[in-house]
C-alpha cells in the first residue's frame, strides 16, 4: 500500500509539472485562459477569406507544440524512473519499452487538454470549387480535446459548411479514442438531424 501511495505521489507531481510546463513556459493557461489567443496564421487566415469564411463565426488556432527541448521525453523518463525507483524494480528492456509507450501517449493526451493548441491550417486547392463556385479548402488540425463541445472549432467548422468531408489519419494507440468517437458522432447527429449524407467521417482506424 505504501509503495502505491508514492508511486501515485510521482505521477501526479509530474503531471502537476507537465501541466506548469504550459501555464508558463509555453505560456497558456488551458481551457479557462481568457488570455489565450485564439488566432490562426496569416496564410489560412487567407485561405479561409478566399473561400468566404466567416472568421468572426470561426474562431479557433494554430498552435501546436512539438516537444521542444525535450519536456515530454523527461517528464515521461522521470515518471518511469521514479515508480520503479519506489516500487523497488529494475525494469526489463520488454517492459521499460512498453512503459516508455504507454506513458508517451498519456503525456500527449495531457499535453492537448492543457495546451488547446489546434494546429488549424488550411490551404485553397487550386482549381477546385463547390457547386456554388467557392474555392475549395484542404483543412488540417490536430486531435482537439473539445471538438464535441458547442463553440469549438471543430463542431462551428461542420455547422458553417466549412467543412464537409472529415478524414481521421490518427490509428496509433495512445489514448484518444474517446475524442475520436466525438468527432465521429458530431457528424453522425449532423447528417441524422438533416436526413443528409454530409458531413462524411472517413476513419483510418477502420481500415
Amino acid at each position: 500500500i505504501a509503495a502505491e501511495a508514492h508511486c501515485t505521489q510521482v505521477v501526479e507531481a509530474q503531471i502537476r509539472g507537465w501541466q506548469s510546463f504550459f501555464v508558463h513556459a509555453v505560456g497558456k493557461g488551458g481551457p479557462d485562459d481568457a488570455a489565450s489567443p485564439q488566432e490562426f496564421d496569416g496564410p489560412t487566415q487567407q485561405a479561409f477569406r478566399t473561400a468566404g469564411v466567416d472568421l468572426d463565426r470561426l474562431k479557433g488556432n494554430g498552435r501546436a507544440y512539438w516537444g521542444e527541448g525535450g519536456e515530454i521525453i523527461k517528464t515521461r523518463d522521470r515518471i518511469i524512473h521514479g515508480v520503479a525507483k519506489a516500487c523497488g524494480h529494475t525494469p526489463t528492456e520488454e517492459q521499460l519499452g512498453a512503459a516508455k509507450y504507454a506513458t508517451l501517449g498519456y503525456l500527449v493526451r495531457l499535453m492537448f487538454d492543457f495546451h488547446r493548441g489546434q494546429n488549424v491550417g488550411a490551404v485553397v486547392l487550386k482549381g477546385k470549387f463547390d457547386t456554388e463556385g467557392r474555392p475549395l479548402l484542404l483543412v488540417r488540425t490536430q486531435c482537439m480535446a473539445d471538438a464535441a463541445e458547442h463553440g469549438s472549432f471543430y463542431r462551428t467548422a461542420l455547422e458553417l459548411g466549412v467543412v464537409k468531408h472529415v478524414c481521421n489519419l490518427y490509428a496509433g494507440h495512445f489514448p484518444l479514442e474517446d475524442w475520436l468517437e466525438a468527432e465521429a458522432k458530431v457528424c453522425a447527429d449532423m447528417r441524422d438531424a438533416s436526413s443528409s449524407a454530409l458531413p462524411s467521417y472517413f476513419d483510418e482506424r477502420a481500415r
